[in-house]
């Protein structure tokens, strides 16, 4: 865990910031004591892996699964118990419209992963991405 603070001054309040580096890699800070601007970069080896697939899926004209732990969510309904990455949510979203894939519902829990701790987290991490034709083959695959 990192951080930065503000020192409170008088009856001002001071501020603090805090992050897991696992998700989010500061590279620069400014602070005064009314704001912390921190500037991060995306996690790279979830890009590069998106990039990948995005480039394996257009070297091949067929159609296509991709199916595995992508260890983001789609949105803020599919984590419970956890803060939420919105820049990995946003790069995830693209990485769905860049491939053409779609994401296909889940049958059973609404979740794939827990953390298995006293303060219970959950999410959808696992997923099966197909080629839109699929779809037309197997309309009611789940």
């Amino acid at each position: 865990m990192k951080g930065v603070a503000v020192e409170a001054i008088g009856a001002s309040g001071g501020l603090i910031s805090m992050w897991n580096e696992e998700f989010f890699k500061a590279e620069a800070c400014i602070s005064n004591q009314r704001c912390i601007i921190l500037s991060a970069s995306v996690e790279t080896e979830q890009r590069d892996l998106w990039g990948f697939v995005v480039n394996a899926q257009q070297s091949c004209s067929d159609p296509w699964v991709v199916a595995g732990d992508f260890n983001t969510v789609l949105d803020m309904s599919e984590r419970v118990g956890e803060w939420y990455n919105m820049g990995s949510i946003r790069s995830f979203n693209r990485f769905l419209l860049r491939s053409n894939t779609i994401d296909i519902p889940m049958h059973g829990s609404k979740f794939t992963c827990s953390n298995n701790r006293d303060h219970e987290a959950w999410a959808r991490l696992d997923r099966f991405l197909l080629s839109p034709i699929i779809l037309s083959w197997l309309p009611n695959i789940i």
